[in-house]
């Protein structure tokens, strides 16, 4: 037993040396062939998809003004706690939305359906509904340093915008805060009738790119559902813009985490 115990040790040292010896061939060290592949960091990518709000639109400003002029032109009840109510159920329909429980037709009323009812207001829905996107879609409101990263990696790649929202929103808001030329395609889910995370959504930015490398495309987003697991899922890169106040994900996975949109050109060196 003891001369087995000894030949085994020493089978073990000879193969332990062994890889050590590959591993000063391949001019790696044995502790760095356990350890994970690391991404360069360099110009890796030939594409950026951006998410549009909260990414380089400042949803929250656009919204909070959007909302008070709404209700306020009707003499309705306006506060912080009605704007957090309704934050909790326009977030709630957008969910279900893009998890395929509720048909886009009903997207646009709803949420100020359930917002009067909490409220037991009596007026229509759907003129609120419209006041509101009519007043978000003129809004202006881009996150601090969203421009800055633009004008930096324009030229270096190539950009796509992928956005959940609806196109008479989006849209005018493209033309208000002067960004659309920044992109080569912009893609609407209430244009394409699917939203992220489907895959569907990311199979037609993948077409409007001409169907490049996975591994060249990287996606930045604040959604840790919607941007990074639906990017990573379908196979592309992703970096997390995790906004202040935002639950951290631990297993989420992505690739990069941010915390301003203005440090992606330091992820991307």
């Amino acid at each position: 037993m003891a001369r087995y115990s000894s030949l085994k040790q020493a089978k073990g040292a000879a193969a332990g040396a062994g890889n050590s010896r590959k591993a000063i061939r391949s001019g790696t060290s044995p502790t760095s062939l356990t350890l994970p592949r690391q991404k360069p960091h360099r110009m890796m990518y030939d594409w950026l998809l951006f998410d549009a709000d909260n990414t380089i639109w400042d949803f929250d400003a656009a919204e909070a003004h959007a909302l008070e002029r709404t209700l306020l032109e009707r003499d309705l009840e306006w506060s912080q706690e009605v704007l957090s109510t309704y934050r909790l159920i326009n977030r709630a329909a957008w969910d279900d939305f893009e998890k395929g429980r509720l048909p886009k037709e009903q997207l646009r009323d709803i949420r100020f359906k359930r917002l009067l009812e909490h409220y037991r207001h009596d007026h229509p829905a759907e003129e609120l509904s419209l006041s509101y996107r009519n007043y978000l879609a003129a809004s202006h409101h881009l996150l601090e340093g969203a421009l800055d990263v633009l004008q930096r990696v324009q030229g270096r790649y190539r950009l796509g915008l992928i956005t959940n929202g609806l196109k008479e929103v989006q849209r005018p808001r493209l033309q208000n805060t002067g960004i659309a030329p920044f992109f080569d395609f912009i893609a609407i889910s209430d244009e394409i009738g699917v939203a992220k995370p489907d895959a569907a959504f990311f199979a037609h930015a993948q077409a409007c790119m001409g169907h490049p490398g996975k591994d060249r495309v990287l996606v930045i987003g604040d959604n840790p559902n919607a941007d990074i697991r639906g990017a990573l899922d379908f196979g592309y890169d992703a970096c997390w813009l995790r906004l202040p106040g935002t639950a951290n994900h631990p297993k989420l996975g992505a690739t990069y985490q941010i915390r301003r949109i203005s440090e992606l050109p330091d992820v991307l060196k």
